[in-house]
């Protein structure tokens, strides 16, 4: 991921976002890194037709930019902030420094397509193209219903367990297995098939 200065779509559903909310319809999950006031922070956001949009923005520095991070948000269907949770490497946010209670009535978003990593045009950030995800996007899920924090860590271990996967394979096709000796190996295969048990 590279920093930019507005927020961009991880997932999105609607029409129209503008740099700091779902204008017009839907709902987004998003990411911010513009090294100032929203410094590298997440936020979910859905779209109502009163005075405010449901919104809930963690705080600053949830994760490492060019870093591979985990991350998950879960809303249920409320118009409360706190129905709102977001996740980085299987846990919940440190803290939110912004929240949002949804008012009046939640914006259908029926008619509009799901995205990954891009949404539509907004004439005064990006016209043409949208807005973009500038950074890369790997095993994106969408669930039709609320995930609990078992489960969310469970899916940050099991995208661990592939690396750790991938890793073990190399040791054994490359000189890496002789120079770091089996017993690094195994200690690998043995955290695999104990379903990590223990880590968070």
């Amino acid at each position: 991921y590279t920093p930019a200065d507005y927020m961009e779509p991880i997932v999105f559903k609607g029409n129209n976002p503008e740099p700091n909310y779902v204008a017009s319809g839907g709902w987004g999950f998003f990411v911010n890194d513009n090294g100032g006031a929203l410094d590298r922070s997440l936020a979910f956001q859905v779209d109502y037709d009163g005075e405010t949009n449901l919104v809930r923005w963690t705080d600053n520095a949830v994760f490492t930019a060019n870093t591979w991070t985990h991350v998950a948000a879960t809303w249920d269907g409320t118009a409360n902030a706190t129905g709102i949770k977001i996740y980085v490497n299987g846990a919940e946010a440190g803290g939110y420094q912004a929240a949002d209670n949804g008012a009046g009535s939640r914006v259908s978003d029926a008619s509009y397509n799901l995205s990954v990593g891009a949404s539509g045009s907004y004439a005064g950030c990006c016209p043409d193209s949208g807005i973009v995800f500038s950074g890369s996007l790997d095993e994106v899920r969408v669930y039709d219903r609320v995930l609990s924090a078992t489960e969310i860590g469970l899916i940050d271990n099991a995208n661990l367990s592939h690396s750790l996967a991938v890793f073990a394979g190399a040791l054994v096709r490359t000189n890496l297995y002789q120079t770091l000796g089996k017993d690094l190996y195994d200690k690998v295969q043995f955290f695999l098939a104990n379903e990590k048990a223990g880590y968070q």
